[in-house]
């Protein structure tokens, strides 16, 4: 994959972080040096559980040395399926969330934040196993790690700066604009085969 590709997939994730930060700094006001901090924590844990993903992708990857490169095809088609179910994941929490108030917690307390992060790393950890199933992502530690921590990090803390302010914002339309992040990237493999 490429740079673009990877900054792509950390600034939809990095959306979808920063209206979780914001509606619960609306809530739960912190200081924004605390806020930073929680940021950084939620940024680490998403760069770790990409990274996670596309490890384990990669060891489960179909490969026969014999046969060169006749499963990339099929493992394109991993990766995309993979993808479709993050985009549908997140529709459809938005479509819950619509119909009942959102849950808020309590996320001055750091265990409180670092669960959090790792329950909302879920979507990064499946698709970053479908990105290992593509070829060539063995050696894109840094292209992988650098751009998804300094997305979700400054998306994240720009949420908490919103959410203290009270700013109100679209919430639908940030993860139209997540969906559709991702749904670039897909297309673009998809077109790739």
């Amino acid at each position: 994959m490429t740079i673009f590709e990877y900054i792509l997939i950390a600034l939809a994730f990095g959306t979808e972080t920063m209206l979780f930060m914001r509606r619960h700094t609306e809530k739960v006001p912190v200081r924004l040096t605390q806020g930073a901090a929680l940021a950084s924590i939620v940024a680490l844990v998403y760069a770790v559980m990409f990274l996670l993903g596309i490890r384990i992708g990669n060891i489960l990857r179909f490969a026969d040395p014999d046969m060169g490169a006749s499963f990339d095809t099929a493992n394109s088609l991993v990766f995309v399926g993979l993808a479709v179910v993050v985009v549908l994941k997140m529709l459809i929490s938005l479509r819950r969330c619509k119909n009942r108030e959102a849950v808020i917690y309590n996320i001055e307390r750091y265990t409180t934040m670092v669960a959090l992060a790792f329950a909302m790393g879920i979507n990064v950890l499946i698709f970053g196993l479908g990105v290992g199933f593509l070829p060539a992502t063995d050696g894109d530690l840094w292209r992988v790690a650098i751009p998804m921590f300094v997305a979700v990090l400054l998306l994240a803390y720009w949420g908490v700066m919103l959410g203290r302010q009270k700013v109100e914002i679209r919430e639908k339309r940030w993860i139209f604009i997540s969906v559709i992040l991702l749904l670039a990237v897909v297309l673009y493999r998809v077109f790739t085969l």
